[in-house]
Parts: C-alpha cells; structure tokens; sequence
C-alpha cells in the first residue's frame, strides 16, 4: 500500500519502502509512514534513484563524487521538508488583497479624472516623486554641507572679481604687469568639484 492509502492502519512491524528516493516525499507524508508501527520500522530507499537526485541538483559540469554523506543528506532534506498547506483563512486574505487593489485602482481613476479637467498631466505628480527620488534620499546634513561651501566658493569668486576690477582702474597704457596681475586674480578663483571639496 502507499503512504496515502491507508493512513490510520498500524502494525507490529512495518516496512517503509522507497524504491524511486525520496523526492515524492515530505516531513508530513514521512511522519505517517514512520509512525505505523508498534514495536519495529524498516526504511528501504533505492540509492540509485536517490544518486541520480543528488546528481542532478548540482551545477552543470560538477565532477564533485557523490558520497553516502551527499545521499543521507539528500534524503533528510526531502523527509523534513514542510511545504506550506493551504488554510481556509487564505481565502479571506485573498478576497481582502482584492478589494484593496480595486479601492487603489478607484482612487487613481479619481485623481486621474480630476487632474485632467483641470488641464493638468495626470502622471506629472509620479513622475516629480520618481525624479525627485534621488534628492529625498540625501540627508539634510549634507545639503548644508554642500551649501556652506557653495557660498564660500561664491564668496572666494566674488573677491578675486572684485580685486581684479580695482587692478584694471589702477594700470596705466605703459604698465602691462598691471593687466597680467589682473589675470591671475581671475586664475585664483576657486573651483568646486563634484564631492565638494575645494582645489
């Protein structure tokens, strides 16, 4: 008889014969076929059906041997495997996920509707949130860092320009180290790279 036939039935002695491995078999169909007995359990599980499962749950090209320790391991893993049982409450769950998609859907449909008869774009919202994604993710503490040394980059610029217009007043037509003095004082002006550091 097979696990499933007869699960109430027990023996003196039972046999748990697996002559295909253990694929077909979990912690909960293993626990009813393990537990028929009264005094002694016999398990026989066909180790070439077994090795070829080992076998082919390796990568393509693996030549690792296959060992009795892989073909014990191979069939714990199959006997106390629990795969999740469907419960009458998932189809409450179900229904409610349902009704939350369609109050969803309803609330974008009236967003939508509202947005064009006022002669707006109806995604222009979602998109400014995905746009603007990247700047939200930045903390405040390192825009005041960046702003801090915007202005002191703007402050730096401000000067050299400054000290350069007064160098130009003050050359004369025959005092040409004047103008190039007026040059470097636009050279000096400080640069910003992207990480925000000065150079």
């Amino acid at each position: 008889m097979t696990i499933d036939a007869a699960q109430g039935v027990t023996s003196d002695e039972h046999i748990n014969a697996m002559p295909r491995g253990s694929a077909a078999v979990t912690g909960f169909t293993t626990y009813v076929a393990e537990s028929r007995h009264v005094s002694q359990c016999w398990t026989w599980i066909g180790e070439g059906s077994l090795r070829e499962a080992e076998q082919w749950s390796r990568p393509l090209g693996d030549k690792t041997p296959v060992t009795m320790n892989d073909l014990y391991d191979r069939l714990a893993a199959d006997m106390g495997r629990h795969p999740y049982k469907a419960l009458g409450i998932d189809l409450v769950r179900q229904r409610l996920d349902f009704e939350d998609d369609r109050r969803a859907w309803m609330k974008t449909e009236h967003e939508n509707s509202v947005s064009l008869q006022q002669g707006k774009s109806p995604g222009r919202g979602a998109r400014q949130k995905r746009e603007r994604k990247g700047f939200d993710a930045v903390k405040p503490e390192q825009w005041d860092d960046l702003g801090r040394k915007l202005r002191k980059a703007g402050y730096a610029t401000q000067n050299a320009m400054d000290r350069a217009a007064r160098a130009r007043k003050t050359v004369k037509p025959d005092q040409g180290h004047g103008q190039e003095a007026a040059n470097q004082q636009l050279h000096n002006v400080p640069k910003v790279v992207p990480s925000g550091r000065e150079r």
